[in-house]
Parts: structure tokens; C-alpha cells; sequence
């Protein structure tokens, strides 16, 4: 009398593994599973009863073949972004702003004219296609006491820094954690009249 065995899939987000439910496989027959990255992602891992499967990472769809089933197991699959090797820009972020080909070439030109490069505009969290979204110093406010205004995009984390002269370290006067507004402002010291200020994004 032959046995009857389970085989449970599971999949991360970004992707797909059919059958997609647990499957029964008579002892000794053969069974597959179809492994699908969804658009602008690949197949980071697939693990089978917890072990590495090499030959899936990368790939967009792979196949596992399951060959004389003679116990119960499991299989899951992982997927993670493909991203540019340039600016390592994601590419579901360019064709969510309308760069769907091309993508290296897209990350390093400048489609809205603001003087910024598209793969910066991701890191900064600005908009790609509007010139009037870039991470930029605005305005020195004086009345009521000294601050800085900035104008960023609101999912990133920003640093707004200062030094006495560009050959010293940056020194950081305020940390924004997202979400932030569009327009910024901080407030900086008596020390910190005269140097030089920056923003920076971080993700």
C-alpha cells in the first residue's frame, strides 16, 4: 500500500508559487512547483524542507521538481526588487514614474529639467516628473530667531548639517524621520552663523 504525503507551498510578498495551497502526492510519484516574481522583482531564494535551492536565485520563474516524493515537505520562495547597477534604483519606483525601458540610461538623466538625476530624485523621495520636486535649501529666516527652510520629499530621512569650512566634518543641526512635510524648517545657533549648510536624504 503506497503512503500519502504533504507538501505545503508559502510565498513572501512580490510573487507568487502554485499550487499555492498544500498539495497530497501518492509515494513515488513526481510533483512541481511554479515559482513567478512579480513584474520588476526576482526570486531571491527558494528554500525546499528549509534548504537553499542555488539554482532559483535571480531568476523571474523557476521550476521545482519534486522527483519519488517519499515524505512530507514544504517549499518557500522570497523575492526582492531588481534594482539598477548604476544608482541601485529600483525599477518598480522608475515605472511607477513612468520609465518602464531603458531603466540604467534612466536613472542618470534629468526628465523634469530640475537639475537633478532621476536615481537621486529616489533617493531624495522627490518627484522624477515634476521640476518643482528636488531636495534643495530654500531660505535663511531671521526674524524670530534663525532657521533654515527646505523643500524634500516626506518618506526619507534628512539630515540638515553643518560645517565650518568644506575641508572639516559635517556636523548635523537637525534629523528629520519621515514622515516629513514637503517644506522644512530648523533652527541653528549663534555657532553656526557662518560655514557652509547641507541636506541630505537617507533611506
Amino acid at each position: 500500500l503506497l503512503g500519502l504525503f504533504a507538501i505545503t507551498p508559502s510565498a513572501g510578498p512580490n510573487g507568487s508559487i502554485v499550487p499555492s495551497n498544500e498539495i497530497s502526492v501518492v509515494e513515488g510519484d513526481n510533483t512541481n512547483f511554479v515559482v513567478t516574481a512579480a513584474p520588476y522583482y526576482h526570486t531571491s531564494q527558494v528554500l525546499t524542507n528549509g534548504a537553499a535551492d542555488v539554482a532559483a536565485a535571480g531568476l523571474n520563474s523557476y521550476t521545482s521538481w519534486w522527483n519519488s516524493v517519499s515524505a512530507n515537505g514544504t517549499i518557500h520562495a522570497d523575492f526582492d526588487e531588481n534594482v539598477t547597477t548604476n544608482t541601485q534604483t529600483p525599477e518598480w519606483w522608475l515605472a511607477q514614474n513612468g520609465f518602464t525601458n531603458e531603466f540604467e540610461a534612466a536613472t542618470t538623466n534629468d526628465a523634469d529639467g530640475d537639475g537633478v538625476m532621476t536615481g537621486d530624485e529616489y533617493t531624495a523621495d522627490t518627484n522624477p516628473t515634476n521640476g518643482d520636486s528636488y531636495l534643495r535649501l530654500e531660505n535663511i529666516l531671521i526674524e524670530g530667531g534663525n532657521s533654515l527652510q527646505w523643500a524634500s520629499g516626506t518618506g526619507v530621512i534628512q539630515y540638515l548639517e553643518w560645517t565650518a569650512n568644506l575641508t572639516n566634518t559635517w556636523s548635523a543641526l537637525a534629523t528629520n524621520t519621515p514622515p516629513t512635510p514637503v517644506t522644512n524648517t530648523a533652527p541653528f545657533s549663534g555657532d553656526a552663523n557662518q560655514g557652509f549648510y547641507r541636506i541630505r536624504a537617507v533611506r
